[in-house]
């Protein structure tokens, strides 16, 4: 997993990952940034059967990258960081995170998500 340290493809996907999840592109990325997912993904529609189970999953993602309440930030730099030490680690919150995302944009739910899926979810993100 070191790759994940050096290779420029996975870090410049991390770090655009991590500029988008400042969801209120204040600079850090806080617990409220996460408030602010949870509901934009509510609104896109979600079934309400996933609704309680992507939101434990994203304050458990929290918490794995130690934002455990609101008076907490990280730069986007530390949170790139603590994703790469999560991964290294191995499983864990954001691994669960990240297949509901998945499950969620998968609208047709055949496993892979195709061009057209992608772009309705971005932009119906779009706030």
């Amino acid at each position: 997993m070191n790759e994940l340290r050096t290779n420029e493809f996975y870090l410049k996907k991390l770090y655009r990952a991590a500029q988008v999840t400042d969801a209120d592109k204040n600079g850090v990325i806080t617990r409220a940034d996460y408030d602010i997912m949870i509901k934009r993904y509510n609104e896109l529609g979600m079934p309400e059967e996933y609704k309680q189970e992507l939101s434990d999953a994203m304050y458990g993602m929290c918490d794995s990258i130690g934002l455990t309440d609101y008076t907490k930030s990280l730069t986007v730099d530390e949170l790139v960081q603590s994703w790469i030490d999560n991964v290294e680690k191995g499983g864990g919150p954001a691994t669960v995170l990240y297949d509901k995302v998945f499950r969620i944009i998968d609208t047709d739910r055949n496993g892979s998500i195709s061009l057209k899926e992608w772009e309705i979810r971005a932009r119906q993100s779009i706030v």
